[in-house]
């Protein structure tokens, strides 16, 4: 009888044995398993439960998964035709130039620049390394109620974006301008800037626009500088790049 019993036990076991092994290699949402073990092997029951759970916990997880793919794409649908800040700089010490390097003008398309230069006591000016020969520029000044102009067809290697006429203290430029960087085609400055002279005071403002006629060389580095004067400490340098 004793033997009987345990022959009994050892079949149990090895039942249920089988039946944990199974569930491990198949997919047992059927539920015959455990129809067919649940006397046998009562825990298969809990288990089937559990495994449902977790099923259940994945495939919400994988909805969530798509909803949240939908919404990063929506959101960078939206980004496109936005400028994206690249790089901001605010001086603590002193400088004659300050470059923003390792860009890829071909892939940025376009970069906007800004600056709000305390120093200056010359010309402020954008300089593209790559970009050697032919800059052309053409600016309009206007200085309480006088007008002016000025151009340059020389090909000098860099742009006057603001320009401080005399040697007061403090002197203040704001300028902001947007780049045509990508290769295959001319690669051109619109931009305005305005002047101020804090002791007199005065006060000018100037449209400025221009034109590099090298269309190949890849922009890579774009230098804010002076041609006297420095850029002082609390300037603040700000690069933007198009979103696309």
């Amino acid at each position: 009888m004793q033997k009987r019993a345990h022959q009994n036990l050892l079949l149990v076991a090895g039942s249920c044995a089988a039946t944990l092994a199974l569930v491990s290699t198949v997919n047992l949402s059927c539920g015959s398993v455990k129809e067919a073990c649940a006397q046998d092997c009562p825990d298969v029951a809990t288990l089937q439960q559990e495994i449902d759970a977790l099923q259940d916990a994945v495939s919400a997880l994988q909805t969530s998964q798509t909803d949240l793919e939908a919404q990063v794409e929506d959101f960078a649908s939206s980004q496109v035709g936005r400028w994206q800040l690249v790089s901001r700089a605010e001086l603590t010490a002193a400088t004659a130039e300050h470059e923003f390097s390792g860009l890829a003008g071909d892939d940025d398309v376009e970069y906007l620049v800004r600056g709000f230069v305390i120093g200056a006591t010359g010309q402020v000016r954008v300089q593209l390394p790559s970009l050697t020969t032919g800059m052309r520029t053409q600016r309009v000044s206007g200085r309480d109620s006088a007008a002016s102009a000025f151009s340059n067809s020389s090909g000098m290697p860099h742009l006057i974006v603001g320009f401080n006429a005399t040697t007061e203290d403090p002197e203040i430029v704001r300028f902001e301008g947007v780049l045509t960087a990508a290769s295959g085609r001319p690669r051109t400055w619109l931009g305005i800037s305005s002047e101020m002279e804090t002791t007199t005071p005065s006060l000018s403002t100037d449209a400025v626009s221009g034109y590099w006629p090298d269309t190949s060389s890849e922009v890579t580095r774009i230098v804010i500088g002076v041609s006297e004067g420095t850029l002082g400490p609390g300037t603040v340098l700000e690069l933007y790049r198009r979103a696309h």
